[in-house]
């Protein structure tokens, strides 16, 4: 509706109106108003758009590519395409030539018309990589001075000044990768021009760019702004005049700014350095079937504009956001496309807001709706939408693919976001991978389909279907004031290395619950089908176990797993026995907690997609192997029948707490590990598990997790993996009164064809 507004008030300017046109075959020297004789290039219509008249149409023939940047400063304009074939193309790069050889394998060639840093090299229209060092992974740094602003690497075999006038690149957290400017390498250790993001923590990972020692394998290329040189490297025998080698040169496609009014469809953006499309303080601004793609920066940025709208068009390869939406009032965004953002480390921006699909930003609240609809977003490097914006509607997107190369992110993610009348609804969202490359925790994952972060409120979120993603399906953290109705959340929580995961994964901490009577969560009507043994339905991670009962209402859920412990883990700060995750049923939650009124749990049918090799540790009768600490605790066979019957371990009322131990086992830290066992109590309580050194120190090797117990045999499914090798390992188990253990077994999850089972018993 709008844009047929926007064409009739542009019709009435039809007496004064021209339709201007361009074309490959053009001449600027042509009048450019008849398709016989159009115009050729960028420079001659930006001569002709400062004066032109509202109603103006101007017209690119299909199947011609424009080099150079497009500038509109007046209102009223229609941009669009004429005859057959595929689209016109503005262009942003230009070919160079004149190649040498500088030495094997790398050659140079000069861009003296080069402003700034190109963004991209292209060889054969194909991407290229730039230079980096090491080619894949992550060095890790020993330290950072923070008042010298120095990074070390003690590992490092560099002589002095080796990296001088380099780009480090670093992790300085989970969620930032920046840039920065090596002044000095001098003794294994960086001296940075900027700050980073955050303090740097011992371990985190760095590459470093930007020099001309990272050249080592084909199309990896450099540029050195000072002189102006670029360098490539090709493979053995290439001849770079026989291929076609394009540098992004041009800033931006098309620039307008202070321009209202404008219809703009079926044209392509391509290799800009910067950004495909940038539009700074207008309004009515309608993009139409347009594509922008393997923009330097961002593909479309919209600055300081009101009532934008963007539909089916298709974003793609952006080195950093697809979409930078800042300071803008009102708009519309649906039936787009946008794919292929932010996904390769150290090309996209420094710190926060960056590596995104659409990044949705306003300084203050934004006026008038907001409506992201009816898109497809796949393959990000972070977030996929990341609003801080109120008065947003994003509604039935398909996300997919996302927190590729950084993590603690969403596909749906905000913070600090209390504007209100938000609307998160009928999203499909799915694949959150996250990322440990490049932090301590190699092994963790923190990627969650829809993610309301710090303090963020007034927002519902309904009718949303969320799986594979890594820490969660929904993760409140900090949040307040929220509803959840109608999700359907299914097999997320799929990291082992997580301790903390769940289809719904509630957490607070900071104090967030001390001045307020409640968190108001609504949470009504979803569905959590934790379909995997490592995962929980609901997970609650809260300061202290009287919050439990002031987060909110909850009910009329139905939950499925595969074991009736997974329905809820609640984790809360403790100073006894088990300061970690215990795990409820559905029944026992609703007895403790008295809320989930109305909601149902079904056990799911497992897969069988783990193959696992080992052998129960506890075979037939006897007591060999266990141990128990201390000495007045003692084991003994359980009375009955003795193929079904289990170990007790007495513990005397003068003693706190015993521990139960197998030892003479090797735990590998490549391995995942799967323990399941039953456990009973005389009381009700706690058993604690932890893999253990089985010497001095006695120190874990891996995290510990905690088992709810009662007089009745419950079993429990556990999967681990160690954080050091220890070749006299033992698995523990701890607990505060007399407890009965049977079927304990520990499995090495992976093939059944392996020869040598890693797990045995002495």
């Amino acid at each position: 509706m709008k844009l047929l507004a926007l064409l009739i008030l542009l019709s009435q300017y039809n007496a004064i109106a021209a339709n201007y046109y361009l074309s490959k075959k053009g001449s600027d020297n042509n009048i450019g108003t008849s398709k016989v004789k159009p115009w050729r290039t960028l420079k001659k219509l930006n001569e002709f758009v400062r004066t032109a008249h509202y109603g103006d149409s101007i017209f690119f023939e299909r199947g011609s590519i424009f080099n150079g940047q497009l500038e509109i400063s007046s209102s009223g304009l229609y941009l669009g395409a004429y005859g057959s074939g595929a689209k016109p193309i503005i262009r942003g790069s230009i070919e160079l030539k004149n190649w040498t050889l500088i030495k094997a394998n790398i050659w140079g060639a000069k861009c003296p018309d080069c402003i700034s840093d190109p963004n991209n090299l292209f060889i054969d229209g194909m991407p290229q990589p730039l230079g980096r060092y090491p080619n894949n992974e992550y060095l890790s740094i020993s330290g950072y001075t923070p008042i010298k602003n120095q990074a070390s690497d003690r590992s490092s075999s560099f002589q002095d000044g080796y990296w001088n006038n380099a780009e480090l690149v670093i992790k300085s957290s989970r969620w930032t990768i920046d840039r920065i400017f090596i002044t000095k390498y001098s003794d294994k250790t960086f001296t940075l021009l900027e700050k980073p993001s955050y303090d740097l923590q011992p371990g985190f990972g760095y590459f470093i760019q930007k020099h001309l020692s990272t050249l080592d394998r084909y199309g990896e290329w450099y540029f050195d702004s000072k002189d102006k040189h670029l360098y490539v490297y090709m493979k053995s025998g290439f001849v770079p005049s026989q291929h076609h080698i394009e540098l992004s040169k041009t800033e931006v496609g098309l620039n307008a700014e202070g321009a209202n009014n404008l219809i703009i469809e079926n044209i392509v953006f391509d290799k800009q350095s910067n950004a495909g499309v940038r539009i700074k303080n207008s309004a009515n601004i309608m993009l139409n079937k347009i594509e922008i793609s393997h923009s330097g920066k961002n593909g479309l940025e919209m600055i300081g504009c009101k009532n934008s709208s963007i539909d089916n068009s298709k974003i793609t390869d952006s080195n950093n956001n697809g979409i930078e939406w800042s300071e803008s009032a009102g708009g519309k965004f649906t039936y787009n496309t946008i794919k292929r953002s932010g996904n390769r480390p150290g090309r996209g921006g420094s710190g926060n807001g960056n590596y995104i699909a659409f990044y949705l930003t306003s300084l203050g609240q934004s006026q008038g709706d907001i409506t992201i609809e009816y898109n497809k977003i796949d393959s990000t490097g972070y977030s996929a939408i990341d609003f801080r914006t109120a008065h947003t509607q994003i509604k039935n997107n398909t996300i997919t693919n996302f927190c590729l190369i950084k993590d603690d992110g969403g596909g749906i993610y905000t913070w600090k976001n209390t504007g209100g009348d938000n609307i998160i609804e009928g999203n499909t969202i799915r694949d959150g991978q996250g990322s440990g490359n490049g932090t301590i925790n190699k092994e963790e994952s923190y990627a969650s389909g829809i993610y309301l972060d710090d303090h963020s409120s007034e927002i519902v979120v309904k009718n949303n279907v969320v799986s594979k993603c890594s820490m969660a399906g929904i993760f409140l953290h900090n949040a307040h004031n929220i509803q959840l109705v109608g999700n359907t959340l299914y097999s997320n929580g799929n990291i082992v290395g997580n301790r903390e995961k769940a289809q719904l994964y509630i957490k607070t901490d900071n104090g967030e619950l001390d001045n307020k009577a409640n968190l108001n969560l609504e949470v009504t009507q979803n569905k959590l089908m934790a379909s995997n043994e490592t995962s929980f339905c609901l997970f609650l991670n809260l300061n202290r176990k009287e919050d439990f009962h002031r987060i909110g209402v909850f009910g009329q859920n139905q939950f499925s797993a595969l074991l009736v412990n997974q329905a809820v883990a609640e984790l809360h700060t403790q100073f006894g026995l088990c300061s970690a995750p215990e795990q409820f049923s559905l029944q026992q939650w609703q007895l403790a907690s008295t809320n989930e009124i109305g909601s149902s749990f079904k056990i799911m049918p497992s897969n069988g997609s783990l193959n696992v090799v080992g052998r129960d540790l506890i075979a037939g009768e006897g007591l060999e192997g266990w141990m128990s600490w201390p000495e007045k605790s003692f084991i003994e066979k359980e009375k009955g029948d003795t193929s079904n019957s289990g170990l007790k371990i007495n513990i005397p009322v003068e003693i706190k707490e015993a521990l139960l131990y197998h030892q003479g086992i090797y735990l590998n830290e490549k391995k995942l590990y799967r323990l399941t066992f039953s456990v009973k109590s005389a009381k009700p309580g706690k058993v604690e598990f932890v893999p253990l050194m089985a010497n001095s120190p006695w120190a874990a090797i891996g995290k510990y997790s905690c088992f709810s117990v009662d007089a009745t045999y419950k079993t429990f499914t556990y999967y681990f993996k160690c954080e050091k090798n220890d070749g006299e390992s033992r698995i523990n188990f701890k607990g505060n009164s007399t407890f009965w253990i049977k079927e304990v077994a520990l499995f090495e999850v992976g093939s059944d064809s392996e020869e040598k089972k890693t797990v045995t018993v002495n």
